[in-house]
């Protein structure tokens, strides 16, 4: 299926108010394969959802809406959501939209650069890593490989998809070089079969 007809919306529309947040947050993942105008106001009344892994959701969703409504309702998401696995993906979807907008940089920058001021969680600086360097700020990238020695596993392996998507000509053989030097230190089997496949595929 690439596009709603009437019943699908109307179904949908019922469902991203279902008593189940399970169900709320299956709306939400399948809305991101949909960039209409319809799919775009129900993840927006999502991210105020009571749940949070639903509100995380919307937000990763609407990464496909490179939009000043959206970028707006993104920024305040990142800077107010109680939760940080929410504001993490307001952050993700932030630096997606740069790819296509590159005239927020200087806008968002300096959310992004504020933010670090009070985040101490390697998790949430992560994403803001990530952002900056979309940002055109590229020595962020050393900061992306200072993630990779973080005790949190889950960290290392968010590090490492970051760095596949960023590789290029200009930043490869530090990257190659970086994850190799982990791949020979590290014990967690999910860690190591991400590098292996990054790698395989960047090398």
């Amino acid at each position: 299926m690439d596009y709603l007809n009437e019943k699908d919306k109307i179904s949908l529309q019922y469902l991203a108010q279902d008593d189940n947040w399970e169900i709320r947050l299956r709306v939400a993942e399948i809305l991101i394969n949909f960039d209409t105008e319809f799919s775009k106001e129900i993840l927006i009344s999502l991210t105020r959802d009571e749940n949070n892994l639903v509100r995380a959701s919307a937000c990763d969703s609407l990464n496909v809406f490179p939009e000043r409504e959206v970028v707006e309702i993104l920024k305040e998401k990142f800077e107010s959501d109680p939760d940080m696995l929410v504001r993490a993906y307001a952050a993700l979807s932030l630096g997606d939209i740069l790819k296509e907008s590159g005239e927020l940089a200087s806008e968002l920058s300096v959310i992004f650069s504020g933010a670090l001021d009070n985040e101490e969680s390697i998790s949430m600086r992560i994403p803001i890593y990530r952002a900056l360097y979309l940002c055109g700020e590229i020595e962020y990238l050393d900061k992306l490989l200072d993630g990779l020695n973080s005790a949190v596993y889950q960290d290392r392996i968010a590090v490492t998809g970051i760095l596949e998507e960023l590789c290029c000509d200009l930043n490869r053989e530090k990257i190659v070089s970086s994850l190799e030097t982990l791949l020979a230190e590290e014990s967690s089997f999910a860690v190591i079969s991400k590098i292996k496949q990054v790698l395989e595929r960047i090398s």
